[in-house]
């Protein structure tokens, strides 16, 4: 009976421990086809089953905000840029798309796409706390 309740309790405690945690802090780096290599942070919340994901590139008055899910080892979200003009934040039109990670533990990979382009980036990203 004791072996039984030991197993059932793994059985249950395994997908929490296959399923890392993603919120936190990132360092990211990737590539743009458009302008080439980028850095910048990224910050991932979660309520409930909904993600929010905040990216800021310094070298940049860019922005980009995201809502996403996560279905097993994927995470991917909708986003949006935004930008600097006249000294206030403004969403950058028809700059949206849609990001896609592969969660393999702290790092984060996976490509990304803007609206109605016809080239893809690619994105890397590793968790800092």
């Amino acid at each position: 009976m004791k072996l039984r309740s030991i197993l059932f309790s793994l059985f249950f405690a395994l997908p929490v421990a296959i399923f890392a945690h993603v919120t936190g802090t990132y360092n990211v780096s990737g590539n743009d086809p458009v302008s080439g290599k980028y850095t910048g942070t990224l910050t991932i919340d979660q309520n409930g089953d909904i993600y929010s994901a905040t990216w800021v590139f310094p070298n940049t008055s860019e922005v980009d905000t995201a809502t996403g899910v996560r279905k097993g080892n994927t995470l991917a979200f909708v986003f949006s840029e935004s930008g600097l003009a006249g000294g206030l934040r403004v969403k950058t039109p028809g700059f949206f798309g849609v990001q896609e990670y592969e969660i393999q533990g702290d790092t984060l990979k996976g490509p990304w796409v803007l609206y109605q382009a016809t080239q893809k980036g690619f994105e890397v990203a590793k968790k800092i706390k």
